[in-house]
């Protein structure tokens, strides 16, 4: 476990779980601009985070924008405490680095998405081919029609005196 006075600017960490600091304490959790909330999209749309700042206190900060249905919002967090996130990348390479965890997470990650869309993937790679053959095809008939009418040639010539 790090400690948040070893964090630096640029650093980068996964948020895992609301801190306990900032659990909402009147169960009004439709607030959601609470911070307990704010936490929960975070973790939910893009946990791996960076640190942006380091303020007076030594308190790590990131900014996160979130898009809503109305509005692109921004927030701005410090962690406040150790066990509610872990290290991703760390700008000091002093540190020893908990790599395999984030490594392993990201495979599986890409590992998930690979499964589910597989099929899609198959097919943009065959349209991506089909499409290319058909270029390949439509840029020897130009060339072939260049070489009957000499047009390319006219232009270059017509460029030529214009200049």
């Amino acid at each position: 476990m790090r400690n948040l006075r070893d964090l630096q600017v640029w650093d980068s960490i996964r948020i895992l779980s609301v801190p306990e600091f900032n659990l909402n304490k009147n169960n009004n959790s439709d607030d959601e601009l609470n911070t307990e909330s704010i936490i929960k999209k975070i973790i939910n749309v893009r946990p791996v985070v960076i640190i942006d700042e380091i303020d007076e206190y030594w308190k790590p900060w990131f900014g996160m924008r979130l898009k809503t249905e109305e509005w692109l919002e921004f927030h701005s967090i410090a962690l406040m405490e150790n066990d509610s996130w872990e290290l991703v990348y760390a700008q000091n390479s002093d540190w020893d680095i908990p790599f395999e965890h984030s490594i392993a997470t990201v495979e599986k990650q890409i590992d998930e998405i690979m499964e589910k869309y597989d099929e899609e993937y198959e097919n943009l790679a065959e349209k991506s081919e089909k499409l290319y053959d058909e270029q390949q095809e439509l840029e020897k008939e130009y060339k072939d029609l260049d070489k009957i009418t000499w047009l390319n040639s006219l232009f270059e010539k017509l460029a030529e005196l214009k200049d």
